[in-house]
Order: structure tokens, then sequence, then C-alpha cells
């Protein structure tokens, strides 16, 4: 029964939508809150050329950092910009395909062709195959993702009174293999062939690894500019799974798409751009209806429970 379920690409237990991968809750409902983090993500300078990205939001105690290497502080700051536009769009579709091959593979971690996690974010009519300035970004970012640490806060009951704990999480645990399957290190501008990948330490976060956010198959071939609303509207949709609709606000809508400086000198091209990014969803089935009144986006996504059995 459990090569069966892993075969169909079934990871987790709990709610599902028919073919959809699954991503772990306690992972994908922090990362919707990337836009506001690296809004407020600075660098500090460390020693000699080593820097590093902050974030942290009092309020929510949400936040994430990043260490890079800058010869100077004009560096840092190219650094800093590239590394804000990247997180939300590219980056994305890089961390959704890791977790599209770990549902297929049903398990947090594994070994693959990199081409074959590459795969992933292309549509089935794709022939060609991977060029070396693609291969090379794609590894890039994967260790972009590497390299990003996220605060996860457990909340957990105690005898006495509820508690929380604040974990920092790495989006990704990647090595390079070489041909003999040992771990190698590539210099500047190489990519590997095949990669050791751990999605999620899942012993960290025990039995909470375990519960899911089913996010579309399709969402990794989405469009960078696309991918970070439809996580949020995916996320949304597991967290009021019971309801199977929920109302997201325009200027919400707005931030997760990107769409601010475009919002503020032209709302109505805008709202085109978003009804084009909701159509899309709709037509890929990332979401089964949507509509729009009163500044209130109504979106409609169910989902089914689906268990998993786990020896």
């Amino acid at each position: 029964m459990q090569n069966e379920e892993k075969e169909k690409g079934l990871l987790f237990r709990k709610y599902r939508r028919e073919g959809d991968i699954g991503i772990s809750k306690i992972i994908m409902d922090h990362l919707v809150y990337l836009p506001k983090i690296l809004e407020a993500a600075t660098w500090v300078h460390g020693f000699e050329d080593h820097y590093e990205i902050r974030s942290f939001l009092p309020d929510s105690s949400q936040g994430l950092e990043y260490q890079f290497l800058a010869q100077n502080e004009e560096a840092a700051d190219r650094v800093l910009a590239f590394y804000k536009e990247t997180m939300q769009k590219e980056a994305l579709k890089v961390f959704a395909a890791y977790w599209t091959l770990a549902n297929q593979r049903g398990s947090f971690e594994y070994t693959a062709p990199f081409s074959e996690i590459m795969g992933q974010i292309c549509c089935g009519s794709r022939e060609s195959k991977f060029n070396t300035e693609e291969r090379s970004r794609f590894w890039v970012l994967s260790k972009f993702l590497q390299g990003t640490k996220l605060n996860i806060i457990v909340r957990y009951q105690t005898k006495k009174e509820p508690r929380r704990i604040i974990l920092c999480h790495r989006l990704l645990d990647i090595n390079a293999l070489d041909d003999k399957e040992n771990i190698t290190i590539l210099k500047e501008g190489e990519y590997p062939g095949k990669v050791q990948v751990k999605v999620l330490d899942y012993k960290q976060f025990e039995e909470k690894s375990q519960i899911a956010t089913s996010i579309s198959r399709e969402t990794a071939r989405l469009e960078p500019e696309d991918i970070m609303l439809a996580l949020a509207i995916q996320t949304r949709a597991s967290q009021v799974r019971d309801v199977g609709s929920f109302q997201m606000s325009r200027s919400k809508v707005i931030e997760l798409s990107h769409l601010q400086k475009t919002n503020a000198s032209n709302p109505r091209v805008a709202k085109k751009r978003i009804t084009s990014k909701m159509d899309k969803f709709q037509e890929k089935k990332i979401v089964d209806k949507w509509s729009t009144k009163d500044d209130q986006y109504r979106i409609e996504r169910k989902l089914s429970k689906i268990e998993v059995d786990k020896d």
C-alpha cells in the first residue's frame, strides 16, 4: 500500500485536492508572508566581504536571513535588490519544482538528475533540452533557497499554558553530486548533473510536517509574476478547507501580484492584469471559480480528504 501511494505522489496525510502535490503546511503558512518580510529586509555587514540580509517583523515574528559575499556596499545593495525581486518570483518556481518531485518520489529526501527537477517547471509541450544558461540559473536559484533561513513559529500546548518557539528553517538542503554520487563543490557558473535533496527536515517539526497545503502541479509552471499570488490563494484555501471558499481584499491581491506601482499610476491596468491572472488560474484549475465585488475577491477552491496509509 505504501509503495503504491508513493507512486501516486501522495506524501502527506490529511486534506488534499486530487492531482495536487502537498507542501508542508507549517512552511507554506509562513512563506506567504514573503512580500512583507522582503519589503522590510536590509543587509548587515559582518566582516571583510561577508554580509547578511536580515528581516524581522516584530508584530508577527516573521523573518528571514541570508548570508552572501560582496566587495563593497554598492555590491551589497545590488544583491539585496536582486534577492528581493527573485525570491518572490523565479525562486518560488524552483521551490515548487523540488517539492513536486518530492511528492512523486514519496519522500522529503531524494537523489535525482538535475534536469528531472528542472523539468517540473516546464509544460508538457517542451521538447528541447535545457541550455547551459538555464541550468546555471536554476542552480543559482537553488542555492538562494538553500541559503535562506525562514522563521518558523511552532505553537504547542503545555500542561499549564500554550507556548511557542521560533525555528530557523532552510527552504532547501541540496548537494551537488559527481559521477560516483559523491558530494562535490562546484565553481561559479557550473551546475550539477545530479543532486541530493532534502525539502524538509521533518524531524524538526515531527507530526506537524505531515499536514499538507494542497498545491496544484501547474503552480511550478506559472510565470514568475503569477506564482506568489497562486501560492497564497492555495495556502488560504487549505486553511479554510472545510468552507471551500474565502475572500481576499483587492489591496492584498495587488501586493501578491507585485502591482503596487501599476495600481498607483493606473488602477484600470492593474485590475485588468489581475483579471488575466485569475482567469488563468481558473483555466489551469488552480481555483474553481472567482468573482469580485466591493474591492473583495471571492475565490472557490474545494479540497477533499485523502488518507495515506503510512507504516
